[in-house]
């Protein structure tokens, strides 16, 4: 089973060697994901990863809204990353809570002077803080 695996994989690369596509087929595939993802992006499909809401309530505003279109949503550029806008202020610009922990004393928290995707953790662009910030 392998062997024929192995041999369409051969007669694919042969193929395109004769064809003289100079592109390759990791070219062809990054570009077929990059058109995937691309499309997937701009819909308001899914859910903001800082509150675990949807963007959109209704299933049929799915079909009609864009991603790009919406005031309320924003996606950090250099990752991707999609989230509510008032999400991202409340993690990047306001105060958080203070908490008691087992023991009596106080847990404190900062805010972050580097702003960063609350995902994965990247730096993120000063136009997009001052975006944020309103």
């Amino acid at each position: 089973m392998d062997c024929v695996i192995l041999f369409r994989q051969k007669a694919i690369i042969n193929q395109r060697v004769e064809d003289e596509d100079e592109s390759g087929i990791l070219y062809d595939l990054h570009e077929k994901m990059r058109d995937i993802i691309s499309s997937y992006n701009d819909t308001i499909e899914g859910r903001c990863a800082v509150c675990l809401e949807h963007f959109c309530k209704l299933e049929q505003e799915t079909l009609t809204e864009n991603f790009t279109d919406r005031v309320d949503l924003i996606r950090i550029d250099g990752c991707f990353h999609r989230f509510h806008l008032i999400c991202v202020h409340r993690d990047w610009f306001m105060e958080r809570a203070k908490e008691t922990d087992s023991y009596g004393d106080v847990i404190t928290t900062t805010i972050p002077q580097c702003k960063k995707c609350p995902i994965c953790r990247r730096k993120v662009e000063e136009q997009e803080i001052d975006y944020v910030r309103g």
